[in-house]
């Protein structure tokens, strides 16, 4: 068994059976040894899982009675906890659709950054503050144009452990792309990594996230050059065309030596 697991340690012991069966009748041994090896392991790991579930199935009948104790002292000391808090305005919005409408009229617009990481209680009060109607589900709401603006990358949902739930995005996106389809805005510019360095990780990345239960690839394009372009336009449209005062305040054309670039480095100034 390996070292602070439960998993089995895989035998390695190709060179044993050579030395004691020669070379060939060695090889058909241990990958015989390797095959029973492999159906004891799933055998072991099945068993594990059944133990884990009864384990998990008596922790939990347990904490009903520690639950209940926490929610008494919570009444008695008229307090709410965050989780509290979540929860009974989500109960406010659903069930409640007076409330509904007039915080819809307060917050018209709600911008939410990393929503990646957002739970479905979460999930579920926005958008039914930012949907017309109140729907039996969250998921079918119809939203009010120009009420949510979402971002995020499910690419970078880390956040499981405290409840995130990377499906609440793709159901929130799938409610903004059933009215206005063309409202998914996929930000694939990339300001840091040279055009080879992307093309390689636009290849090696796309398969293994486009599989099954991934969230799926777009590729990235390089802009760093992009942007120097975009900037050295502007400046040929300022030169000549534009008045602005000399040393002795005179007015005079705007000249290439008129103008300065700001960057927080000079490493990349020699593009521009």
């Amino acid at each position: 068994m390996r070292r602070h697991t439960f998993d089995l340690l895989t035998p390695r012991t190709k060179t044993a059976w050579e030395k004691a069966a020669g070379k060939d009748r060695g090889r058909e041994l241990d990958d015989e040894a390797s095959r029973r090896f492999a159906r004891v392991d799933r055998c072991y790991r099945v068993i594990l899982g059944r133990i884990a579930t009864a384990l998990v199935a008596k922790l939990s009948d347990e904490l009903d009675e520690v639950l209940a104790d926490y929610a008494a002292f919570k009444r008695a000391a008229a307090v709410l906890d965050f989780d509290d808090l979540l929860e009974r305005a989500r109960k406010l919005v659903r069930e409640h659709d007076a409330v509904r409408r007039v915080l819809g009229r307060r917050y018209r617009h709600v911008f939410v950054d990393e929503f990646q990481d957002t739970d479905p209680i979460r999930a579920e009060i926005l958008l039914r503050i930012a949907a017309e109607d109140s729907a039996p589900r969250w998921q079918d709401s119809v939203l009010r144009a120009g009420a949510l603006f979402m971002v995020g990358d499910p690419k970078q949902s880390i956040y499981r452990f405290r409840g995130a739930d990377v499906g609440s995005y793709g159901e929130a996106r799938c409610a903004v792309a059933r009215r206005w389809p063309d409202n998914i805005v996929q930000v694939t510019a990339n300001f840091r990594s040279r055009p080879a360095i992307l093309t390689y990780i636009n290849h090696c990345f796309e398969a293994p996230l486009s599989g099954k239960g991934q969230p799926g690839y777009v590729a990235l394009a390089p802009t760093i050059d992009a942007e120097a372009e975009a900037v050295a336009d502007l400046c040929t449209r300022l030169i000549g065309n534009m008045t602005i005062r000399d040393d002795n305040g005179e007015l005079m054309p705007l000249t290439p030596g008129g103008i300065a670039l700001l960057a927080p480095t000079g490493a990349e100034l020699w593009r521009y």
